[in-house]
């Protein structure tokens, strides 16, 4: 053997190159690669190994560089297969830069060079996504008549479900549904077990198909395989969205309890996983879900909790939703004139409702008397429904005739597969045994690294929540000495001026640091007591079952002093029948003595009266603080539960503007919700909403 030094210097880098992707540095090495052979083959082959690597990392930069590289390499004539490679990678990118007249050509050219039938084929279906994408989708039937010849030569299904698939995007973009579904139901046909990911497409795209058809039945069969598929897939988007389309489907076909069930299921898939996207249609599907069993409540706060995660996450579509779910709350209680502002929301991010939408609008109208409107809309629902009608009349048809013909093909194929499945099982039981007992160890030995790692989070946490509750004890009580020293001070100083004849003249400062004092030693108070709920949130909160008068008991003992000196009348009603509250005590009575207290003291009526209600639903255990004092104007219903944040000067009201903050923080922590109704000069009405 003789080595030259060149071929030295490869092998020397290609072992380099081996030690460098060990140690995670994989692109350098192949940069270094590529500069130093001249090896034709080779030099294609690090180019192209380049580009896939930034292609695949979305540095479309630096992966067309290295694709332009590989074709200047095609073109010194080394194959055309690998000239065809280089232009596929090209199409890719210029798919992903949505340029996407570039990436038709590039395709085009790379299925003329083809040679090879399967490669062909393959880069055919992704030109035809690339105008699915580009919106030219009628032009797609171009397309697949060119690969339809061979096909049949081709002993891949996978090529066959592409190759359906893309047949329903063009008969989709022709308007023609059953031609569509025809396509689908071929698509799952020729899907195997093994292509979950490509059944769980297949079958999101019959969903959708069903629900414009109306086929609901069928829509509800595809919803529930894909979140077997889903879950056994482990791909947590397609559980969320199983579980969204589940509850549309049931809430369909007017199955309310089950979309209840199916939406509390995807609130805790959300919890688990904090997938959150659309997730507001979910809050949209329960909240009428109660609507129409007659939850108005329930209704009202599905629709604000739908409203606030849509704004949040800028989906003006389902925010209409939830807007329309008010719209029919308001026409439901048979407040027209409430649903109007939502109706007209709605008008402002649909310019092209929907049916139900419109029919609402229409009795808006007809409330209003805008009699020409509420026609025009009636109009239009009635033609689309003719629409549909005739549509869904030859789905039926056409279904039946396809179902017959599908489950004669399946029963044919499950028989072959099971006498193939049945002579695989014996060869491949050993093996799968061994497999298993391998993952099993794997498995234990990692949850017992991730135990004892968690195990140290926690404690870490411990510590940090115990040094936090330190702190926040140093500086309250540090920060109290001080306080209580400029008090002290100025009482002095007032003292001597008073024996010099001087006071009258220093009274009104003396009244500024009076109050200044009052109100920062307060906020200390506060802050200690919201630190402390806060921490609360990590060691948890004890509950327990009692009586709601007990947590009223408590409260108003601690204001008994207060209530004798502003002379005011304090109740308590229990309108349950007795039923009890899971909740923690001393927490909840320190928010119902919070409001009481701000109930007393913002009143300016000639007696201050609060009454204290207890009721209880299926949903929702609720107290009530109902006062008639100064009230609150709408648009500082949110406002005043910010920390810091009062309605009138600190000094003047001797607030630190965290009581009702402090409220909302630990009604949160009990799992529930504080709502405030009020009209200014009327008084005003705090509800405490928990789940039961």
């Amino acid at each position: 053997m003789n080595f030259n030094l060149k071929s030295l210097v490869c092998l020397a880098l290609f072992l380099l190159g081996g030690t460098a992707i060990a140690f995670g540095q994989y692109r350098d090495s192949l940069r270094t690669l590529f500069s130093h052979t001249e090896e034709l083959n080779q030099k294609l082959k690090y180019s192209r190994m380049l580009a896939w690597d930034f292609l695949g990392n979305g540095d479309f930069d630096s992966a067309e560089t290295y694709f332009f590289m590989a074709f200047r390499v095609d073109d010194a004539k080394v194959s055309s297969s690998a000239k065809v490679l280089s232009l596929e990678g090209l199409a890719y990118i210029n798919g992903a830069r949505r340029n996407f007249p570039l990436a038709d050509s590039l395709f085009e050219e790379a299925f003329v060079l083809s040679e090879d039938d399967s490669l062909k084929t393959w880069i055919a279906f992704n030109w035809a996504s690339v105008r699915y994408r580009g919106g030219r989708s009628q032009t797609i039937n171009e397309i697949l008549e060119k690969v339809a010849p061979i096909l049949p030569k081709l002993d891949e299904p996978e090529l066959w479900v592409a190759y359906y698939n893309s047949l329903h995007h063009y008969y989709e973009a022709m308007g023609d549904d059953l031609n569509s579904l025809n396509s689908l139901l071929n698509a799952k046909k020729y899907s195997s077990k093994d292509m979950k990911k490509a059944l769980i497409v297949i079958n999101h795209n019959l969903g959708n198909k069903y629900e414009t058809l109306r086929a609901y039945d069928e829509g509800l069969k595809a919803a529930e395989e894909n979140l077997i598929l889903s879950q056994a897939f482990g791909d947590d988007h397609d559980i969320a969205y199983s579980y969204f389309a589940l509850a549309s489907f049931e809430s369909e076909l007017g199955n309310f309890d089950r979309v209840k069930n199916y939406v509390y299921q995807a609130i805790q898939h959300r919890n688990k996983t904090g997938i959150s996207v659309g997730f507001g249609y979910n809050y949209y599907q329960i909240g009428n879900a109660h609507l129409q069993t007659g939850n108005i409540d329930s209704a009202v706060f599905y629709a604000h909790k739908g409203i606030e995660i849509s704004k949040a996450q800028f989906e003006n579509d389902i925010l209409a939703d939830n807007y329309f779910l008010l719209v029919n709350i308001f026409l439901e209680k048979g407040d027209t004139l409430g649903a109007m502002p939502y109706a007209q929301e709605i008008m402002k991010l649909k310019p092209i409702p929907s049916s139900e939408e419109k029919n609402a609008l229409a009795k808006i109208y007809t409330k209003k008397q805008d009699y020409p409107n509420s026609y025009f809309l009636l109009e239009e629902n009635i033609d689309e429904y003719i629409r549909n009608e005739e549509k869904n009349t030859i789905y039926r048809m056409a279904n039946s005739l396809l179902m017959n013909s599908f489950e004669q093909e399946k029963q044919f194929q499950k028989s072959l597969s099971e006498q193939a499945l049945q002579s695989q099982r014996i060869k491949y039981g050993r093996i799968g045994l061994i497999i298993l007992v391998l993952i099993i160890s794997c498995i234990i030995i990692i949850q017992n690294r991730n135990s004892k790692k968690l195990q140290e989070v926690n404690d870490r946490l411990i510590r940090k929540n115990e040094e936090l509750f330190q702190f926040t004890y140093i500086c309250s009580h540090d920060l109290k000495e001080p306080i209580r020293n400029v008090s002290t001070f100025a009482g002095l100083v007032q003292n001597r001026l008073e024996k010099e004849n001087l006071k009258q003249s220093y009274s009104e400062y003396f009244n500024y640091i009076f109050n200044g004092v009052n109100t920062l030693s307060t906020i200390v108070s506060s802050l200690k007591s919201l630190s402390e709920i806060e921490g609360k949130s990590i060691t948890g909160i004890e509950k327990e079952w009692l009586a709601p008068i007990k947590v009223y008991e408590k409260a108003i003992g601690n204001l008994e002093v207060f209530v004798r000196e502003k002379m005011a009348i304090v109740s308590f009603k229990d309108l349950s029948g007795g039923e009890e509250i899971y909740t923690s005590r001393d927490d909840l009575s320190l928010v119902l003595q919070n409001l009481i207290h701000n109930a007393i003291k913002y009143n300016q009526s000639e007696q201050a009266r609060v009454e204290v209600t207890f009721e209880k639903n299926q949903e929702y255990a609720t107290l009530n603080v109902i006062d008639n004092g100064i009230g609150i104007k709408e648009e500082y219903f949110e406002y005043i539960f910010k920390p810091f944040k009062t309605m009138g000067n600190k000094g003047e009201t001797n607030s630190s503007g965290l009581g009702l903050a402090i409220c909302q923080k630990i009604v949160s922590q009990l799992d529930g919700l504080i709502r405030v109704k009020s009209v200014e000069g009327k008084g005003s009405v705090f509800s405490i909403m928990l789940n039961n």
